[in-house]
């Protein structure tokens, strides 16, 4: 596979971390300084920093980036005992918040703090989501967005600690993903040990599927980063046998992310070292992975390496969509997206949906505007070309036909 130096010295670095280790290599210092800055937009700093600082040819390069890792690693274990704390108070007073991602996946790497998370998400049961609201705010917390909605963050002044509070796991109306929901319970729950005490989440096989259909959406969207990668690769070898391998082939196979499941795991091996052991079902589904790793590469956290990659998802929004609801889809769909889609950037939609046309007029005045200066990695033809590129991936790993 045709990987650049700093995406090989990625991979390894991250493979030498999950396992506690340390790598000893010699690169140029132009290498080094791709990988810190690949490693920065895929947030992992830090533990691709706690892999390499020990090779010579690296200490002046990561000289410049050791004290931005250390600042994310102390505010992320400022965020850890901040949260804790506020967790205990909730269940203290007879709430039932679940916890997914975050602090449980930080507790299978070796040194959970090097893990950077950018919130903790609660997933509340049914007829809780009040009380929840109010303990936050009991807490010094106060909402960023509309508590009607599925799910509102939450944030205090002078904290970085962040909080995402979830009536569901994924939006309802989002034609695209929405019938994911149906696989979660918030009544199905374990408890887990963290750092400070323990955590309630979903079950292992239910915490496994969330990873996976996580993952699945953004890839939808715009793409996902090879941190997700790594939670899921170290999920399966400390809970896999916690996990109804056949139930989820089935869950994945109805999910349509059966493929794409398989093509995460098969990175998560061969490029992390993760040791899976997979039942023979799993094994014998047939997909090439590179595709994949290579568009994860290029995404960075989450997709957001480019703007013009995050406007594509748009169109491969749509092309899903327009499959699974005859919804709109393509093109057309780039330049009108749906109000839920629209939602985020222009909250007011949410209760005053006939707005949406006049939204999409300002849209599409600020993104013309900004491509103008942005240059060729951020215009419109550029977002349209990777549109085309990332649909063909869905295709290939039969998210859509």
């Amino acid at each position: 596979m045709n990987l650049t130096a700093a995406e090989q010295m990625l991979l390894k670095a991250l493979r030498a971390a999950l396992r506690g280790e340390s790598v000893e290599e010699e690169h140029s210092s132009g290498d080094w300084e791709a990988l810190m800055a690949l490693s920065a937009a895929h947030k992992v700093l830090p533990l691709v920093g706690e892999a390499v600082y020990a090779c010579p040819s690296a200490r002046e390069v990561w000289s410049r980036y050791k004290a931005r890792s250390i600042a994310q690693v102390t505010a992320q274990t400022v965020k850890s005992c901040q949260f804790m704390a506020l967790y205990d108070r909730m269940r203290q007073e007879g709430l039932h918040p679940l916890v997914v991602k975050g602090i449980v996946c930080r507790a299978l790497y070796p040194r959970g703090d090097h893990r950077i998370s950018g919130d903790e998400d609660l997933f509340v049961p049914d007829g809780e989501f009040s009380a929840c609201c109010e303990a936050l705010r009991r807490s010094g917390l106060v909402p960023t967005g509309d508590e009607e909605g599925f799910e509102v963050g939450w944030r205090r002044e002078g904290s970085p600690l962040y909080i995402e509070l979830h009536r569901r796991l994924f939006a309802p109306d989002a034609g695209a993903y929405g019938e994911l929901e149906r696989f979660f319970d918030a009544s199905r729950r374990v408890s887990y040990p963290v750092e400070g005490g323990s955590v309630d989440s979903l079950t292992p096989h239910d915490h496994m599927l969330y990873l996976l259909l996580h993952a699945y959406k953004h890839f939808i969207h715009s793409g996902f980063g090879i941190r997700q990668v790594c939670d899921i690769g170290l999920w399966t070898k400390v809970y896999g046998a916690g996990i109804d391998w056949e139930r989820l082939y089935e869950q994945c196979g109805k999910a349509h992310a059966l493929t794409f499941s398989a093509a995460v795991f098969q990175i998560a091996r061969r490029y992390l070292g993760v040791e899976l052991a997979l039942p023979r079902r799993w094994e014998a589904i047939s997909t090439d992975c590179e595709p994949m790793l290579r568009d994860l590469l290029g995404a960075g956290i989450y997709g957001s390496a480019q703007r013009s990659r995050l406007h594509s998802a748009t169109v491969t929004l749509g092309a899903v969509e327009s499959q699974r609801k005859a919804g709109r889809g393509g093109v057309l769909g780039s330049l009108f997206p749906s109000r839920r889609s629209m939602e985020g950037k222009y909250p007011v939609l949410k209760k005053h949906p006939w707005l949406l046309p006049g939204a999409w007029c300002l849209r599409l005045v600020r993104y013309g505007a900004g491509t103008l200066t942005a240059g060729k990695e951020n215009s419109a033809a550029e977002a349209l070309r990777i549109a085309r590129e990332r649909t063909e991936l869905l295709r290939l790993y039969d998210i859509i036909e």
